[in-house]
């Protein structure tokens, strides 16, 4: 799920055409339902059009990816429960579920269906750090993580 820097940074560069970005009232996602719930989307999807003279256009589209993102935290700061959904193609999966109970703002364990703590988070499974040792977004792992985030620096 997107913090507010992933939404500004979806909303203005990831797109080939924002919608309402030529209106600066437009209503702008930030994910926060509630005070205690959180909810995103990433979709992608794909339109063909064909035009002869003389003919009909023929044009057609295709949901190439959708992944959907809950987050609830009923005791503020201190526990959240996380699910990521994916839908696609053929494709409809968990990625993610998951519970976190923060014992301080950097020590914290977590439990569930996760993504392995490795490398970059590249969205790129073609990518050499995904390929090589298997640890990619469509393999996550069951199991309990401990980890610390202090400043730049984080361990699991």
């Amino acid at each position: 799920m997107r913090n507010v820097f992933g939404n500004v940074y979806a909303r203005s560069l990831l797109p080939a055409k924002t919608i309402g970005a030529d209106n600066p009232n437009a209503f702008v996602w930030t994910g926060e339902m509630l005070d205690f719930l959180k909810a995103g989307a990433n979709i992608r999807a794909s339109e063909r059009r064909t035009s002869v003279p003389g003919r009909a256009d023929k044009s057609g589209w295709d949901l190439d990816r959708a992944s959907l993102y809950l987050a609830v935290e009923p005791i503020k700061g201190k526990l959240l429960l996380y699910t990521d959904q994916e839908f696609g193609q053929g494709d409809n999966f968990n990625r993610e579920a998951w519970i976190r109970w923060n014992f301080s703002q950097s020590i914290y364990v977590r439990a569930g269906r996760i993504f392995l703590p490795f490398g970059l988070r590249l969205e790129d499974d073609s990518a050499f750090i995904r390929q090589i040792p298997g640890i990619n977004f469509t393999t996550p792992d069951k199991g309990v993580e401990l980890g610390i985030d202090i400043g730049p620096w984080s361990a699991q």
